[in-house]
């Protein structure tokens, strides 16, 4: 009986653990290619966008779609605070009072709002890719742990298999004004 009590005891103890990591091993350049064939996509989650003067915690989402994408940020109860577009050269930022256009994304972005993000590169960023002018340093198993790249400091980590994709879950853009983290909850990829 006491046997059983133990064993039943031990079973319990082990089934509460949490899982183990995977350990992935991909190669750089074979995981970037493989990146850089990921033209329409999807994420959602959260972003936490702070600079000296404000501090901002909201639901994102972006959808890729080769050079275009939709990028819609709501209140943590769901209520649109703003989406901003880009299709070929035009870019388009909703907000409660109306829309404006403008061809500069990130100006437009910026006038309106006050937030500096950088959209021109956040389509490869979230992705864990890079391009030639970039630092990389990358983690042992091939992929990005941090990227050097117009002024910003990119942190990756919680990568995760996505439909035969490894994918970041986390990632932190620092630059010498503001911080940005996006904790990407789930990818969706076409």
């Amino acid at each position: 009986m006491r046997l059983l009590f133990a064993l039943l005891i031990l079973l319990a103890l082990t089934a509460c653990q949490a899982p183990r990591a995977v350990r992935l091993n991909a190669d750089s350049e074979a995981h970037q290619t493989q990146l850089t064939t990921l033209q329409i996509w999807q994420i959602s989650g959260r972003i936490l966008y702070k600079d000296a003067n404000e501090k901002h915690s909201a639901y994102i989402s972006w959808q890729q779609n080769q050079d275009d994408f939709d990028m819609a940020i709501t209140t943590l109860i769901g209520t649109r605070v703003m989406g901003l577009s880009q299709r070929q050269n035009l870019a388009t930022l909703t907000l409660d009072d109306g829309e404006y256009q403008d061809t500069q994304t990130e100006n437009l972005l910026w006038r309106l709002t006050g937030w500096h993000l950088p959209t021109s590169q956040l389509p490869q960023w979230l992705k864990g890719q890079f391009n030639g002018y970039a630092a990389p340093s990358f983690a042992p198993e091939g992929w990005l742990q941090s990227l050097t790249a117009d002024n910003w400091q990119i942190q990756y980590s919680d990568y995760r298999i996505v439909d035969g994709v490894v994918l970041p879950h986390h990632i932190t853009l620092i630059d010498n004004q503001r911080s940005i983290k996006i904790k990407i909850s789930q990818w969706t990829l076409n």
